[in-house]
């Protein structure tokens, strides 16, 4: 194994993952402050993949809330008989930048 000394000054950082992308309408919808559901967003939880795409619309959802300052909570309705789960939407009041 080679080992090489370098000054603090030469460490070089890279940013973690990448800004999700989000729809306007649901930071619109946030913005109104009531609760709803994205059926359009729904995930199939008998899919191996259910918990990345869960994942991933929560990220989006959180970045159209920063996007117009409300903290949201995401919860996801219990699976129906097809397996589809929606994301529901609760936004917090406003937040301070």
């Amino acid at each position: 194994m080679e080992i090489e000394i370098i000054s603090e000054s030469e460490i070089v950082f890279t940013k973690r993952g990448r800004k999700a992308t989000f729809d306007q309408n649901v930071a619109d919808a946030i913005a109104k402050g009531n609760a709803f559901r994205l059926p359009s967003l729904a995930v199939n939880t008998t899919l191996e993949t259910y918990k990345v795409d869960k994942a991933r619309i929560s990220a989006q959802i959180r970045a159209a809330g920063t996007a117009v300052n409300r903290k949201v909570k995401v919860v996801w309705s219990p699976a129906d008989k097809n397996g589809s789960s929606v994301p529901q939407v609760m936004p917090a009041k406003v937040t301070k930048k």
